[in-house]
């Protein structure tokens, strides 16, 4: 009797479609090499797909339209909720945490009913497939596909499955709490943060078993070589990289500027910002920038796919600094992108920044840095000596901490080396 192939169903929000999940666009060539067959279950469509390997098959069962069409209507779902015990042991962590409210009450059961028919749909499809396969479900999110895996894991435990998280579906807002954290954790074989401050969280807040965790870098891959140099002649360059969002704090950048150029600053600063969203948030960053003298350019370059945003690196050599002031992160691969090409990073000490930002190669702000201290920190790095050496920091950082090489290589093998066979 032959091997059984090793099937993998990766469940990310929308990859190959749109924008979302950029960093699987590198992931997924490392595990096509330790999987018979992947199979991506996205749950949001977009009319734009992106390429994937050959061996890749794209499903859209998951996708949420169709989700909906066939849903459980809301009395049963409503039924299914209340007869679910990790249900009542969130009910109860939502009083002793002051969290008990209609919002969170609805968020968990629209996210059971919809989790509900993702089991379903893949249920029926595993059944098509054939059972005689060793299956690996590997959610990319800590929500409903982590819970569907986890249901799936609970029913049949001949199937693998696991969660990475990363930050808004990890840590929780004052007064959010996210559904089915405990069961979830409970169920999969292993939760995945991509940084020790999520091991940490994991553990704290849910009181997670070590054991049940296992920690990943992310990581980006760049192919170019380092070369440091003395620009003291140039236009000193800031680039930051971020949705316009209120938690990603971008007006920050903006008001530091306003800040330095009512300063005698001999070379000529321009920002370059890549990222739309929020209107309103950029009305209050053209009305600030329009207040800037001629010393002061900047260009708002709107949303760029993964491959526009290496182009940018690639085709821009003067890039003097990164810059990210978000009030919450998990580990950024925007700040990994700018390290991989020997960029110095000034980032806020938020979640698992600290983790890959310090004084060696950047400037860690505090978690909640005024426009003057972000613009001190610049003012830093207009050094060009002290801009050298921290982006000789910034490199070495990457290439030892995150090189896609060797973590996908690394978490691809994980992944399929502590796959169960089912027999």
């Amino acid at each position: 009797m032959g091997k059984k192939p090793k099937i993998l169903f990766l469940l990310p929000n929308c990859y190959p479609y749109g924008k979302g999940d950029s960093f699987l666009e590198t992931e997924i060539n490392y595990l096509v090499k330790e999987f018979d067959e992947v199979i991506v279950f996205p749950s949001h469509g977009e009319d734009t797909i992106r390429s994937m390997p050959a061996q890749v098959e794209l499903r859209n069962d998951l996708l949420l339209e169709n989700v909906l069409k066939i849903q459980s209507s809301k009395i049963t779902s409503l039924f299914s909720l209340i007869t679910f015990l990790p249900f009542w042991k969130d009910f109860f962590r939502m009083i002793r945490n002051g969290k008990l409210s209609k919002e969170n009450l609805v968020r968990s059961f629209r996210f059971k009913r919809i989790a509900d028919t993702k089991i379903r749909l893949l249920e029926d499809f595993i059944k098509n497939y054939g059972p005689d396969k060793n299956y690996m479900i590997y959610s990319y999110w800590y929500m409903t596909q982590a819970f569907a895996a986890a249901r799936l894991k609970e029913k049949n435990s001949r199937i693998n499955a696991v969660s990475r998280t990363h930050e808004y579906d990890l840590y929780e807002k004052k007064k959010v709490l996210l559904p089915f954290r405990l069961f979830m954790a409970k169920n999969l074989d292993t939760v995945i943060p991509i940084a020790e401050d999520g091991v940490a969280y994991l553990q704290e807040q849910y009181g997670i078993e070590r054991g049940k965790i296992q920690q990943f870098n992310l990581g980006v891959e760049n192919m170019k070589e380092l070369k440091l140099e003395k620009r003291s002649d140039e236009i000193f360059t800031i680039l930051s990289v971020a949705f316009l969002s209120p938690r990603k704090r971008i007006h920050l950048i903006a008001e530091a500027l306003h800040y330095l150029n009512n300063k005698e600053i001999k070379r000529k600063i321009q920002w370059i910002h890549v990222g739309g969203g929020d209107e309103g948030l950029m009305k209050k960053l053209t009305d600030i920038s329009s207040q800037f003298s001629n010393r002061i350019e900047v260009n708002y370059m709107g949303n760029f796919t993964n491959s526009q945003i290496k182009d940018l690196y690639a085709n821009n050599p003067q890039l003097s600094v990164f810059v990210n002031v978000s009030s919450s992160e998990g580990k950024p691969v925007s700040i990994m992108e700018a390290q991989s090409y020997g960029i110095p990073v000034i980032a806020t000490d938020v979640g698992g920044v600290r983790e890959i930002v310090n004084q060696e190669n950047g400037i860690l702000l505090s978690s909640n840095p005024t426009p003057q201290e972000v613009a001190e920190s610049i003012l830093v790095l207009m050094n060009e000596d002290e801009r050298i050496q921290k982006s000789r920091s910034s490199y070495q950082n990457w290439s030892q901490n995150y090189n896609a090489v060797t973590n996908y290589t690394a978490f691809a093998n994980y992944l399929s080396n502590n796959i169960q066979c089912a027999g």
